[in-house]
């Protein structure tokens, strides 16, 4: 899920991934930090066309990744309709716990 903030009056809007795409695009979206990025920007353009002033975007995004359990995926205190695409670091992807181990290191605690 999305909040939207417009920082002039503080007004918070609560905003679904299914108002803007279907199941599948949703559900392909959850664990891709990337795509979270670009739904993010799409709603941000959304509100600005609706008359907000640079509408502020957060995510509440989640997902299990690799055996993991469920642990949030994306920062929730930043705001995505400011955040640049590129190939550096991204703060706010936050890691996944506990790192997964080398399948060497996996296979080498299994030998006798």
């Amino acid at each position: 899920d999305f909040r939207v903030l417009e920082p002039s009056s503080g007004r918070v809007f609560q905003v679904s991934p299914r108002d803007y795409f279907t199941p599948y695009q949703t559900a392909m979206m959850s664990p891709q930090p990337d795509m979270v990025l670009e739904a993010a920007r799409l709603v941000a353009a959304d509100y600005r066309a609706r008359g907000l002033v640079e509408p502020a975007v957060y995510a509440d995004a989640f997902a299990a990744l690799n055996g993991r359990p469920m642990q949030r995926l994306v920062d929730p205190s930043v705001d995505l309709a400011r955040e640049v695409d590129g190939l550096s670091n991204k703060t706010w992807i936050l890691p996944m716990t506990p790192p997964l181990q080398s399948p060497v290191a996996s296979l080498a605690r299994s030998l006798p």
